[in-house]
């Protein structure tokens, strides 16, 4: 390969794929994974419009925060995971509560990215 490009090949075992960072796409904001039961809580006292919500639609959305994605489904929560971070950012929110949707099927791999979402903050 070498000589065909002329550039030295160095092996380096280091795979390095964003996917695999164990803070992939950290929004400036703090994520946290949350359970619906508790978003109350976590909400009491805070500012108005400085926290984000993302969770499935059938979670309602209380007075205050800003939802940021309205996903019917798990498929549709993967499909606005990154757009929801981003939006977060845009909007520099403080916060981003997430509803994790069932660790079953596609949900695992959202739920991991939700994780290494919440690992930046």
């Amino acid at each position: 390969m070498e000589s065909a490009t002329g550039l030295k090949v160095t092996h380096d075992s280091t795979v390095r794929a964003s996917g695999t960072l164990n803070s992939h796409y950290s929004p400036n904001a703090t994520v946290q994974l949350i359970a619906e039961a508790d978003i109350a809580f976590e909400i009491e006292g805070a500012a108005q419009g400085v926290i984000g919500l993302l969770a499935l639609a059938e979670v309602s959305t209380p007075s205050g925060l800003v939802r940021l994605a309205v996903p019917r489904n798990t498929e549709e929560y993967a499909r606005a995971l990154y757009a929801a971070l981003r939006e977060a950012d845009a909007l520099k929110l403080e916060a981003v509560l997430a509803v994790p949707p069932e660790a079953t099927g596609i949900g695992v791999a959202v739920i991991d990215r939700l994780i290494r979402a919440a690992a930046g903050s």
